[in-house]
């Protein structure tokens, strides 16, 4: 791929990413379910993993990138809580109700769950995706500057071997006793998917 080639699929890449968002966003204003606050969470990452990309490729700009992903990680971060309580649901229903009666707690877990949906609708209600077109404006204009003397391709190589060492060395320090260990090396591998993933959007 050519250098202004690189350029024309990063922009393209981000404008997509955007509107994948925005229409999530408004789709959780709807209805919150759990599709559209998976879809939201992965939208996110996905731009989170481009701004480490752009990063890579502009080095000069990485505290501008670093307030952009920060923005980025503080919405991705109000899914959380609804996101965890369906993945709990999902889990349960599919590994652990066919043992044993758990009716009881995925009636709490329900709740809890509606709980959740409605607080993260009164956040989301009080956001104006507009806000968010800054950093998209400024993750064009990253990825419409030409690199120095380096290839997209050649930035993404590099960019999965400091993710994929990142990931390794949270491996080698994962402690049975404490689960957060455990899902520092999940983000870790999903910031490397999410790379990976862009490498093969070229590749195609």
């Amino acid at each position: 791929m050519q250098a202004h080639d690189d350029l024309d699929f990063l922009i393209s890449y981000t404008k997509d990413l955007f509107t994948t968002l925005n229409e999530n966003f408004n789709q959780c204003k709807v209805g919150i379910n759990v599709s559209s606050v998976h879809d939201s969470r992965v939208s996110l990452r996905r731009l989170m993993a481009l701004v480490d990309v752009l990063a890579y490729l502009h080095p000069d700009s990485k505290e501008v990138l670093a307030v952009d992903k920060k923005a980025l990680k503080k919405l991705q971060k109000r899914f959380s809580a609804t996101r965890d309580l369906h993945v709990s649901q999902k889990y349960i229903t599919d590994n652990i109700s066919s043992k044993c009666n758990t009716k009881e707690y995925l009636d709490f877990l329900t709740g809890e769950a509606s709980k959740a949906e409605k607080k993260l609708a009164n956040k989301l209600n009080g956001i104006k995706f507009s806000s968010y077109l800054k950093i998209e404006d400024s993750m064009i204009r990253h990825a419409s500057r030409k690199p120095t003397a380096v290839s997209l391709p050649e930035i993404l190589y590099s960019s999965l071997d400091g993710a994929f060492l990142i990931t390794i060395e949270k491996i080698e320090k994962l402690d049975s006793s404490n689960l957060a260990t455990f899902h520092s090396v999940r983000i870790s591998l999903k910031g490397f998917r999410y790379i990976l993933e862009i490498l093969y959007l070229i590749d195609k």
